[in-house]
């Protein structure tokens, strides 16, 4: 078994991360993972990036270091291969972060998934079956802002990279004999398009449940209140659920429709922040709605009744599919994400290229994405000890 060695450069001032810099441009590839603190923050604190390239394992410290331009530059560089594994909250921080745009990607996780039915999978899974390395479990909670940071903390960031190149090869040279390394890299390519890591509010009011079946006056007042709270805590650096919690936002927005009276009479608000800002939301929800609110609310409209046939139709496929995927070894929730399903599911066929017009063609098949793209005209049929699909009259 080869052995692995621990031994690292801790970079903690800039003209250290320079130099280093300057002597990794040369390489053709570095694999990366970063620890972080995100609880009780707006803006998620990078508190450590463990980098490893063919000259060994480093540790990078952020917290000391406030330009950290040599490394990000690295990031972008399209020349550079950049190895994760579950890198993709990575990305999304170094680019929310930074500005940081990643080029030429691979990600030992997704690479798994291409691979396996089961997906995502965890680091430590993956190094003892393609590795036969068995790893200690991981430090689920560290301040790693905290320095100096412990050892043993130290030893498991180091592990995270530690393995990362070795793991990338053993995947990739099964993805190749497979035929699905094109499937892969065209995946990945998908991980530098920056518009995926912004969050928009419209996109953080679309999380929440419960706000398509609003009212209209509700629900604009819904977006301001979200709004209100994001730039309160950006104001503070402090998270949106220390402003107010999530499930007092959905009573706040219940209550304004019938005034002060409503506060003052329920038991279960127990944050009296409404007496400080009730004069701010009153203003708040009687003001007209905008121009942009107003087109926000056409994509926050209401789904239509659900069909239900159609909805039966989609989840027999579904577990078609599911089974196909297990029988080749491939996730289900790559090659058909549950969002599009859901999508197809309920009529939306604004997702369908996503799979029609990438690899998941290729993999689903022409009769598939017939089936898909028109649920609404298809039922099931048991044909002897066979299941069909019959095109219903038009």
């Amino acid at each position: 078994m080869k052995h692995y060695d621990l031994s690292h450069t801790f970079i903690t001032d800039e003209d250290e991360l320079s130099t280093w810099a300057d002597q990794t441009r040369s390489h053709k590839w570095i694999a990366f993972d970063t620890e972080f603190i995100g609880e009780k923050r707006f803006v998620t604190l990078v508190c450590l990036i463990q980098v490893a390239t063919p000259d060994g394992l480093f540790l990078i410290d952020p917290i000391s270091i406030k330009d950290l331009s040599p490394f990000l530059e690295l990031v972008s560089d399209p020349s550079i291969l950049k190895i994760t594994h579950a890198g993709e909250n990575d990305y999304r921080l170094l680019f929310q972060n930074y500005g940081t745009e990643p080029r030429n990607l691979v990600d030992t996780q997704l690479a798994s998934g291409f691979l396996s039915e089961q997906y995502p999978v965890n680091f430590k899974r993956l190094v003892d079956l393609h590795l036969g390395v068995s790893l200690k479990k991981g430090y689920a909670v560290v301040d790693w802002a905290k320095r100096p940071i412990q050892k043993d903390a130290l030893k498991y960031a180091l592990e995270d990279v530690l393995y990362l190149r070795d793991m990338f090869d053993v995947v990739t040279s099964k993805l190749r004999t497979q035929g699905r390394y094109d499937w892969f890299m065209n995946e990945m390519k998908t991980w530098e398009d920056t518009r995926s890591y912004e969050k928009t509010l419209l996109d953080e009011v679309k999380s929440m449940s419960g706000v398509y079946k609003m009212r209209k006056p509700e629900k604009v007042f819904f977006i301001r209140l979200l709004g209100w709270r994001r730039d309160l805590a950006q104001q503070r650096d402090h998270s949106r659920e220390m402003v107010m919690q999530t499930k007092d936002i959905n009573a706040v927005t219940r209550l304004m429709r019938n005034g002060r009276k409503a506060f003052m009479n329920n038991r279960h608000l127990k944050n009296k922040s409404w007496i400080k800002y009730m004069d701010l939301w009153e203003e708040m929800y009687h003001n007209p709605p905008t121009a942009q609110e107003k087109e926000w609310m056409k994509e926050l409209q209401a789904p239509a009744d659900t069909d239900l046939r159609q909805e039966i139709v989609g989840e027999i496929i579904y577990k078609y599919l599911s089974y196909h995927c297990l029988q080749n070894e491939i996730a289900i929730d790559l090659v058909v994400p549950r969002a599009v399903m859901r999508d197809l599911r309920t009529g939306n066929q604004d997702r369908l290229n996503e799979l029609s017009e990438t690899w998941r063609s290729e993999f689903l098949g022409d009769d598939v994405l017939t089936l898909l793209g028109d649920l609404k005209h298809y039922e099931p049929v048991l044909d002897g000890k066979s299941i069909r699909f019959s095109q219903l009259e038009r």
